[in-house]
C-alpha cells in the first residue's frame, strides 16, 4: 500500500463547519451589527436545543466582535417543578460560557397558547 497515511494522533480529515452552524452564526452576526465592542448581549434560553444553539452561536460571534454574551432563563411557573427546570437550564448555559446568567420567575396571569 503505497499511499500515505496520517501519523498517529494527527487528525485524518480536517473538520468542516456544519452548514447549519454556519447559518446560525451568520444570522447572529447580522442581528448584532449594532452591538458595540464591550457591550453585553443577552439570549433568552429555555435549555432546549434551539435556544442553546442560539446561545452558542451568539457566544462565538460575541467573542469575534468583542461583546459579551449572557443569558436569561424565564421560569413561567406553569408546571410543578418549573423552578428546578429553570435552574438546570441556567447551569447548562453557565457551562456553555454565558455570563451573566439570570433566572427570572414570572406570574402568567392569562393562559394562552404554548408559546
Amino acid at each position: 500500500m503505497g499511499g500515505s497515511r496520517p501519523r498517529l494522533g494527527a487528525p485524518a480529515l480536517r473538520s468542516r463547519l456544519d452548514a447549519t452552524v454556519a447559518r446560525a452564526r451568520l444570522m447572529v452576526r447580522r442581528a448584532t451589527t449594532d452591538v458595540p465592542p464591550g457591550a453585553l448581549a443577552l439570549v433568552a434560553c429555555s435549555g432546549g436545543a434551539d435556544s442553546l444553539a442560539l446561545l452558542v452561536a451568539a457566544r462565538f460571534e460575541g467573542n469575534r466582535a468583542g461583546w459579551g454574551c449572557g443569558a436569561v432563563v424565564v421560569d413561567h411557573q406553569l408546571q410543578a417543578g418549573s423552578a428546578a427546570v429553570a435552574q438546570r437550564a441556567a447551569a447548562l448555559v453557565r457551562d456553555l460560557g454565558a455570563d451573566p446568567v439570570e433566572v427570572v420567575a414570572v406570574a402568567v396571569v392569562r393562559r394562552g397558547g404554548p408559546e
